[in-house]
C-alpha cells in the first residue's frame, strides 16, 4: 500500500462519516467518526488494490482532485457541533 498516494475525502453525513477515494470508483466506506472512517478507507484501499491487480486491472498512480485539502481531524469534529 505504501507504493501508493491517494486523495481521500471523509465527509459528514446523517450517521457518521463517509469516506471515499475518487480515482478508485466503487472504494468507499463508512465510520461513526473520522478516525474510524479513515481506518476503514485505508482497508477497503488494500482489498480494492489487491482486487484489481488479480484481476490484471492498472492501479491508478495519481488523479488531481480540483478543490480538494487536508482538514484535521479536529476541524471536523468542530464541524460536526
Amino acid at each position: 500500500m505504501s507504493d501508493y498516494q491517494f486523495t481521500v475525502v471523509i465527509e459528514p453525513d446523517d450517521e457518521g462519516f463517509h469516506a471515499y477515494v475518487p480515482a478508485l470508483p466503487g472504494c468507499h466506506t463508512f465510520g461513526a467518526t473520522v478516525e474510524e472512517a479513515r481506518t476503514n478507507i485505508i482497508e477497503a484501499m488494500e482489498l480494492h488494490i489487491a482486487s484489481m491487480k488479480e484481476d490484471g486491472e492498472s492501479v491508478p498512480v495519481f488523479i488531481n482532485i480540483p478543490g480538494a485539502f487536508a482538514a484535521p481531524n479536529e476541524e471536523w469534529r468542530n464541524a460536526r457541533k
